[in-house]
């Protein structure tokens, strides 16, 4: 698309194949990533975190990278949704995420656990 529009190709990063996969990533998406990131004239990352992944794992120029996080605004929020409870104190826990080993299901898995046996106890 560079070659043909004359415009800059920016890279923006959401998550990588060693965010995904841990220390055993898929070589062929690894390599894609990689090819891609050095081929970038410009890197957009979400977070340090990701911006540091970029600099070690595929040896990418940190001043190639700039972080914009994702976010929302809550000065601009003009109505919060109302969350459905049935008891006014009733207390929700959300995991939202995709079911991949970089959202950490398993550790919030553990986490609600230890929760409910300490609440059970109280």
């Amino acid at each position: 698309a560079r070659k043909y529009s004359g415009k800059p190709f920016i890279y923006h990063v959401h998550a990588l194949e060693t965010d995904r996969s841990g220390i055993n990533v898929n070589k062929e998406i690894y390599d894609l990533e990689k090819y891609a990131l050095h081929s970038a004239d410009r890197i957009i990352a979400v977070s340090h975190f990701t911006k540091n992944n970029i600099v070690q794992f595929y040896d990418i120029d940190p001043n190639k990278i700039s972080v914009v996080h994702n976010a929302v605004s809550r000065t601009k929020v003009s109505k919060k949704p109302d969350l459905i409870r049935k008891k006014p104190d009733e207390k929700i826990v959300l995991f939202l995420g995709r079911v991949t080993f970089q959202k950490g299901p398993d550790y919030f898995l553990e986490a609600a656990a230890k929760v409910l046996k300490k609440n059970k106890k109280d």
